[in-house]
């Protein structure tokens, strides 16, 4: 589906769009981008948003995460997707974006949950 992207806004919300791929025409100077609830396997497309400070990626199909230096990237939420490796995942978000403070991963299978049916010891070396 096609869309326009806004030029200059402080937010931007894609969420529900059944996009497959993170579009190229993103706005540099936003401060906060939503994708969630499409079909994103991947978050090739996502390019370096200096002014980005909070990322929303939940409810894709993700089962990695490459992310673009992302430097003022405080907050990153990539729940209900499908990543499967939370050391590999960890370490590059804290390459690409060193400064997130919040990061919630829910609902993925790298973090287990005695909600989701795992042990409690499952969960205790998880956190």
């Amino acid at each position: 589906r096609a869309h326009r992207a806004i030029q200059s806004m402080a937010s931007l919300s894609l969420a529900c769009r059944e996009l497959d791929r993170v579009p190229t025409d993103i706005p540099g100077d936003i401060s906060t981008l939503d994708l969630s609830f499409n079909n994103l396997k991947n978050t090739d497309g996502l390019f370096e948003l200096p002014q980005l400070d909070n990322l929303v990626l939940d409810n894709n199909a993700l089962s990695s995460l490459s992310l673009p230096r992302l430097s003022s990237l405080s907050t990153l939420s990539i729940n209900n997707n499908k990543i499967k490796d939370l050391k590999a995942t960890l370490e590059g978000i804290k390459a690409a974006a060193p400064n997130v403070r919040f990061l919630s991963l829910l609902k993925n299978p790298c973090c287990p949950s005695v909600v989701d049916g795992h042990s409690e010891d499952e969960y205790i070396r998880y956190r």
